[in-house]
């Protein structure tokens, strides 16, 4: 008896515990992939330093992005977002030429920036599940050489319409978010080394976000 007792009391004692102990906040993840078009626009290329953007209506190839993304929220909650969203991005870039400056662009170029894909829906599995809005935002660094760029997601966050978010971020700019593959195709008239120009390019990539 002493010892269902004593039992009793312990199984009480831990049930209290576990009722008042603080929860452990839940950690967001992120996965899929999101492909992304726009036309980039460089009001002086090439140039040692400037500020662009790539995307909303403009230019040849309005900024779109196709979104198959889902994880789990700093809720706990599970979500899904896909579909269609307006694609935007900011950045300042850095197109150097070589010394001796000849009529071609230059062959390598960095930009570091944000972006945000608008207009999204999302299945938010919540108490109770709801289908809400949802918005995502990247900040990233951007590699290229010739046609083809690497570009490093550093951050990226989902916010969605009910309040909740999925955050994932490094305060040391390492690869959280993912990476992404593009290509970069300067449309006619664009600027050279010898005589730099306001320039607009398409861009097309692929980021996939393993977090």
């Amino acid at each position: 008896m002493k010892r269902q007792l004593m039992r009793g009391v312990t199984t009480v004692a831990v049930t209290a515990l576990a009722l008042v102990a603080p929860a452990t906040p839940a950690r967001a993840s992120i996965s899929g992939e999101i492909e992304f078009a726009c036309t980039a626009t460089l009001p002086v290329f090439p140039s040692v330093t400037g500020v662009g953007t790539c995307g909303g209506g403009t230019g040849p190839v309005p900024g779109r992005a196709v979104v198959e993304v889902q994880g789990v929220d700093t809720a706990g909650h599970p979500f899904v977002v896909t579909g269609v969203g307006d694609f935007d991005a900011a950045f300042v870039y850095s197109e150097p030429c070589p010394p001796l400056p000849l009529p071609v662009s230059p062959t390598i170029g960095t930009a570091v920036g944000t972006a945000s894909i608008t207009g999204l829906t999302a299945v938010h599995y919540g108490i109770p599940p709801t289908l809400v809005g949802a918005q995502i935002t990247a900040t990233f660094v951007w590699t290229r050489a010739g046609n083809s760029a690497v570009v490093v997601l550093t951050s990226l966050q989902i916010s969605f319409t009910n309040g909740h978010s999925a955050v994932v971020a490094s305060p040391l700019g390492n690869s959280v978010g993912g990476w992404a593959t593009a290509a970069f195709a300067p449309l006619p008239g664009a600027g050279t080394c010898v005589a730099p120009a306001p320039t607009k390019a398409v861009v097309t990539g692929t980021a996939n976000i393993p977090v």
